[in-house]
């Protein structure tokens, strides 16, 4: 996170165990009405987290992902 800050980086969107990722401040994307190109098990799994401040606030929608990760 500490780096991604540095890089200039606004918002960090993520699939992962909200359980274990809420600790570090990501919520769920939802909470934000970002939403992913995909379906999600556990839809409070797919999170976001604010780098900057009152960076979500002008975020919503799908996220689209770089073509390198697609499936092959």
């Amino acid at each position: 996170l500490k780096e991604c800050r540095q890089a200039g980086q606004h918002v960090i969107v993520l699939l992962g165990n909200s359980n274990y990722y809420s600790r570090f401040g990501f919520v769920p994307a939802s909470e934000h009405g970002i939403t992913g190109p995909f379906s999600v098990p556990t839809p409070g799994d797919f999170m976001v987290i604010e780098l900057a401040p009152s960076a979500l606030t002008r975020c919503s929608g799908m996220i689209n992902y770089h073509p390198a990760f697609d499936s092959v």
